[in-house]
């Protein structure tokens, strides 16, 4: 799912995306950047489509993860249905 795809998924128009993750996504986001990063340091990727394998399994890191937190704690961190938080700046 492409970042506009899940911003309208979560009922956001303008606002900044990461500003309105939970804890969790969050962090999974953070794991699915840095293992895409050192995979492709320790792969040296020539092509477009080496690096967008790549961050395909970086992505299935944070997948793995995601499922096992689900097992672990037994629950859906399915954050459809919960209204868009808001935060403030003051």
């Amino acid at each position: 799912m492409t970042a506009k795809e899940y911003k309208h998924l979560k009922g956001l128009k303008k606002e900044n995306l990461r500003d309105n993750m939970t804890d969790t996504e969050s962090a999974l986001t953070t794991l699915a950047e840095v293992a895409t990063r050192e995979i492709s340091q320790n792969e040296d990727p020539e092509t477009i489509a080496h690096s967008i394998n790549i961050a395909r399994r970086g992505g299935g890191v944070a997948k793995v993860a995601r499922e096992a937190l689900n097992i672990f704690t037994w629950l859906d961190n399915d954050n459809n249905n919960r209204p868009k938080q808001i935060k403030s700046r003051n």
